[in-house]
């Protein structure tokens, strides 16, 4: 029987204590045809050596070096080299259960499938839940199919990881991550990855274990500027999303995922202790569209925290 070749791509960097668990739980796959790409994104710990070691023992494994550059930038490199068919992403800090693969590709053989999308799990400290509500086996086929996938808000699984992404779809459409935004570039991708779906597959599978780690960049808050361009690129993904399906930008399914990084942006400002309190007045009623946002959507609590700072 026929099984395509899967491409993992793993972005690495500084992540030996954790690569490791996250390696082995690839090797010892129930479905074997895949290749591993290794993107060592100018790690100065022992990830290097790790990456080297396994590339050695498994004809499966790529190891590639490459100057430090970020998550994107590595996920890149890693759909530049990528020979598969299917293409996966997992983050070095986390790992797969033994026949994650093997399920994830039951579903490509069902329908003309573009994107599968499984239930992550949160693990956190040894304690195992769930990361979002399961999701449930369905189809979303044809523009009406993805038009209800965006309208059932199921833009919430933004994330690259517990994915299986067709990758046709990536090479014939130049589709990358956009490696000069550090929040909300995996939204962005998954936004323009979804212009050109032909059928999006949900599934209960559920054997990605999500690590949050107190290294995270969604624990970051970073200068109000970059904040509020990130905030500006992702909305301009959607823009295009929501045009391409008939939908409002200031719909549920778009604002479930905008909302957090529009509050990051309001936040950012009214923490930032190098800048005066007029400074920051201005800087949040410079942009007059982000509080009507708020208020269509009755985003009261944001707009009274973010006040009470100002005045």
């Amino acid at each position: 029987m026929y099984k395509p070749l899967v491409s993992i791509i793993i972005p690495v960097y500084n992540a030996e204590t954790t690569l490791d668990r996250c390696i082995k739980s690839i090797i010892i796959q129930t479905y074997s045809n895949f290749e591993l790409l290794l993107i060592n994104d100018g790690s100065t710990d022992k990830s290097a050596d790790i990456c080297n070691y396994y590339s050695k023992s498994d004809s499966r494994i790529i190891n590639i070096n490459r100057t430090n550059g970020g998550a994107s930038a590595a996920r890149n490199t890693g759909l530049l080299e990528a020979k598969g068919e299917w293409i996966i992403f997992i983050d070095s800090d986390d790992y797969i259960s033994e026949t994650y693969l093997s399920e994830l590709m039951c579903c490509t053989t069902t329908s003309e499938a573009s994107l599968v999308i499984s239930s992550p799990i949160r693990s956190d400290s040894g304690k195992i839940k769930f990361l979002r509500s399961k999701l449930s086996n369905e189809f979303f086929c044809g523009t009406q199919g993805i038009k209800n996938f965006l309208l059932r808000g199921l833009l919430i699984y933004s994330e690259p990881h517990s994915k299986l992404f067709k990758a046709e779809i990536i090479r014939d459409n130049s589709i990358t991550f956009n490696k000069d935004v550090i929040i909300g570039e995996d939204a962005i991708f998954i936004a323009d990855f979804l212009q050109y779906a032909k059928c999006i597959v949900t599934t209960d599978i559920s054997g990605y274990f999500y690590c949050l780690t107190n290294t995270s960049v969604q624990k970051k808050m970073y200068d109000y500027s970059c904040e509020f361009d990130w905030f500006n690129k992702l909305k301009l993904s959607y823009l295009k999303l929501s045009h391409l399906y008939g939908l409002s930008i200031n719909s549920e399914s778009f604002w479930i995922v905008l909302s957090p990084l529009m509050n990051r942006y309001l936040y950012s400002v009214c923490c930032n202790k190098n800048i005066s309190f007029f400074q920051k007045k201005k800087n949040f009623l410079n942009y007059p569209m982000m509080i009507s946002f708020f208020m269509e959507k009755d985003e009261i609590m944001d707009v009274w925290v973010v006040s009470q700072s100002l005045y």
